[in-house]
């Protein structure tokens, strides 16, 4: 509500497990606080000691404007890790719309070069916070030659769905009640991440469209982020991994409970079919069954 009404604002969303999880890897190393439980981290970030406590409401809000403005494009962290190309285009079109279509293919190009993880990697004082830390480390009580520890580029981070599988019940219980505290569900419709992860797909192209979008809903590549996204579709495919070694023919029949609502049983098949396809350099074909049962992936 508080945003200047003349700009305009680029707004990324990330899973909030994921979310936690990096900034718990960033944060106490950023501060030089060692043995910091994630639990800990968790209770001091929700009971008010930081800003972050309240992401819930900073996605209400932004999502709210980016639905009555197009001066909001909203991405997500998943969006850019599946499909950088398609989001730096996005990204361009919303900065630079009346830039010629040949300047645009060079300039998201070098863009994508520079966005890389070895890019990133090689360069490291460029993408960390060394110079804010300089101006805070007295501050923070900690003398005058200590030196920034921390790093925002990680060759073993940022993988979409860590979260859930690494943050221990009890937080990931915390981020739930929050999300269900929430007004996610009652203004926009979102009680799950993975529907507000539809929205932002549905923002994109109805605001914000990119050539590189793909029309087809029911192969609709926002909500393929959303299925790739979560580590149940991942322990599923390990589990079918298993039955397919086994099978006299590889022809599986399957149940496929759509979690979210607007998640369809046959794109999560689609990209069932193609995980094992690529494993098994063999074609398959799948049956599906779409039982609206429980909210969870399951093998049946």
């Amino acid at each position: 509500e508080t945003i200047a009404k003349g700009g305009k604002y680029v707004y990324v969303v990330r899973r909030p497990e994921d979310a936690l999880l990096s900034f718990y890897n960033f944060l106490p190393t950023y501060c030089h606080v060692d043995g910091l439980s994630v639990e800990a981290f968790a209770e001091g970030i929700f009971d008010g000691l930081s800003h972050s406590g309240g992401l819930w409401r900073h996605f209400s809000g932004w999502l709210a404007e980016a639905d009555a403005s197009d001066r909001v494009l909203v991405l997500s962290y998943e969006g850019l890790k599946a499909n950088p190309l398609r989001e730096i285009d996005r990204l361009s079109r919303f900065v630079l719309p009346a830039l010629d279509e040949p300047d645009r293919a060079a300039l998201v190009d070098r863009a994508l070069s520079l966005s890389t993880l070895d890019y990133m990697s090689s360069r490291p004082t460029q993408f960390d916070d060394h110079f804010q830390f300089d101006k805070l480390k007295l501050q923070m009580g900690l003398p005058a030659d200590a030196r920034q520890r921390a790093t925002k580029v990680q060759r073993n981070g940022g993988s979409p769905g860590k979260g859930k599988q690494l943050l221990p019940a009890s937080v990931r219980k915390i981020l739930d009640d929050n999300w269900a505290a929430s007004d996610l569900t009652r203004k926009l419709n979102c009680p799950t991440y993975d529907d507000l992860l539809h929205l932002v797909a549905s923002l994109q192209r109805q605001r914000h469209p990119s050539p590189l979008d793909d029309d087809d809903d029911d192969d609709d590549k926002g909500l393929k982020e959303a299925i790739r996204a979560d580590p149940r579709f991942a322990d599923l495919v390990d589990a079918v991994k298993v039955r397919l070694a086994t099978a006299r023919k590889p022809v599986l029949t399957f149940a496929l409970v759509d979690h979210l609502g607007t998640l369809r049983a046959v794109a999560a098949a689609d990209l069932l079919k193609e995980a094992l396809e690529d494993e098994t350099s063999s074609s398959l074909a799948i049956d599906v069954i779409h039982l609206e049962l429980e909210s969870t992936f399951r093998e049946s």
